[in-house]
This record gives C-alpha cells, sequence and structure tokens, in this order.
C-alpha cells in the first residue's frame, strides 16, 4: 500500500471539451497510450505526490492573494485615474469662464473708459 504501480501499455483516458459551429461545449472522450516517460517510469509513493500536491496548493494559494492584492491596487489606481480626470474637465471649464471674462471686458470696465476719455 503507499504505492502506484504502473500497467504496461495502459492507455490514457483524456475528457476534452470543444465547441461545436453553433457555439456550444461538447465534452469528447479520447484514449491515447501513456507516454513511454509513464510506462517505464519508477513507482512513486503517495506520500511523495501528497507531499507535492500540497505545495502546489500553497503555491496557488499565495498566487491567488498576490492577485487579490494586485487587482485592488489596479482599482484604486483606476480610481484616482477618473478622479483626475473629473477635476481636469472642472479646471478646463473654470479656464475657459476665466479667458471668456479677460476676451469680453465687462460693462462696468467700458463705462470706466467711457468716462476716462471725456
Amino acid at each position: 500500500m503507499g504505492q502506484l504501480q504502473r500497467v504496461p501499455n495502459q492507455n490514457l483516458l483524456l475528457l476534452l471539451f470543444s465547441r461545436c459551429p453553433s457555439g456550444k461545449r461538447v465534452l469528447r472522450l479520447s484514449s491515447s497510450p501513456l507516454p513511454s516517460s509513464l510506462q517505464d517510469g519508477p513507482r512513486m509513493d503517495l506520500t511523495q505526490v501528497s507531499s507535492v500536491n500540497s505545495e502546489l496548493l500553497e503555491v496557488r494559494t499565495q498566487e491567488r492573494e498576490q492577485l487579490v492584492g494586485l487587482n485592488d491596487r489596479f482599482a484604486t489606481y483606476i480610481e484616482k485615474v477618473r478622479f483626475l480626470e473629473q477635476q481636469n474637465k472642472a479646471l478646463l471649464s473654470e479656464l475657459e469662464v476665466l479667458r471668456a471674462r479677460q476676451c469680453n471686458p465687462s460693462r462696468l470696465q467700458a463705462i470706466f473708459e467711457g468716462r476716462r476719455g471725456t
């Protein structure tokens, strides 16, 4: 017990998902011979397999945590960009108002200049 035994000439069963032209997913069952490296390879201890599996699960968990952190940072960045774009629009509107005031003098300025000239 605790050993995986390999049977020579054993076939490997594959489940393949593919899409039909109609767009539906289809499950196909395929059989192929095991690669020679698996047919003639050494026996594997189940504790080794379990250890490797737990290491892979730990790595996957760490990668998932990193992706969550990166996703949060990216979301914060996008919020900041949107805020700055909104602020930029407000500043551009304010600039247009100030330029319009500068180009179109007020009636008060015209009255003042009219009195100065007389």
